[in-house]
């Protein structure tokens, strides 16, 4: 995709990869489906810390948050 860098890219491919899928999963049993940061229903899985990316994050690693909330903070870390 345009205007992405390579480490973009790369996350993108990771996120649609089976071995992510399964990650996901795991921490959507473990955490359910309330957002972290607001407390409303959220689905999506926000990589707390990169150390361990690309298949080895522990739960902790990792949080649930609703598409708003995620949205915010990735436009947040960007700025």
């Amino acid at each position: 995709e345009r205007g992405l860098s390579e480490k973009q890219l790369l996350h993108r491919v990771y996120l649609d990869s089976p071995l992510w899928k399964s990650i996901r999963s795991k921490a959507l049993a473990h955490y359910g489906t309330v957002c972290a940061k607001c407390g409303a229903f959220g689905t999506d899985v926000h990589h707390l810390t990169y150390d361990r990316w690309g298949g080895n994050e522990k739960l902790e690693d990792l949080q649930l948050l609703a598409r708003p909330c995620h949205t915010a903070l990735h436009r947040i870390e960007r700025a």
